[in-house]
Order: C-alpha cells, then structure tokens, then sequence
C-alpha cells in the first residue's frame, strides 16, 4: 500500500478538521488535494483513514531493536 502526501510545514495553526485554533500540526498535501493544516490528533486520524480506504491496516514494527536480551541488572 502506498500512500503519497506533502509536508509543506508545520507549527500553530488553525485545524482544518476540527476547527481548532493555534494547535500544533502540519500543512499538508495528500496526492492531487489542495494543504491543508491539521493538528497532529487530526493528521493521524486522517492517516488512519485513508490506510483503511485501502483495505489494509499499516504494519506495527517496534520502535527499536533491542542491543542485548539477556541483559540483568545488579541491585
């Protein structure tokens, strides 16, 4: 699944979901739409959206690998 957007800045503004002013979010651009400002809650709701659109969910990957699994800490 792919999915295309522009990121054309980010800061406060006011969202063009919610209709919240001077929330901390992204102007944004998905394929062929015009910018729009969404705060982050709003940005990821609509990320989540469009993936479902698509019939498929993102893959959950962890944040980080591990270094070392058999590690123990001495009290």
């Amino acid at each position: 699944m792919s999915l295309k957007l522009s990121v054309v800045s980010s800061g406060p503004g006011t969202c063009s979901f919610s209709g919240k002013p001077e929330s901390d979010g992204l102007l944004v651009a998905f394929e062929n739409e015009a910018p729009a400002f969404l705060s982050w809650k709003a940005f990821r709701q609509l990320l989540s959206y469009k993936t479902s659109q698509n019939g498929s969910k993102p893959e959950a990957r962890p944040l980080a690998t591990p270094v070392a699994s058999n590690v123990t800490v001495a009290k």
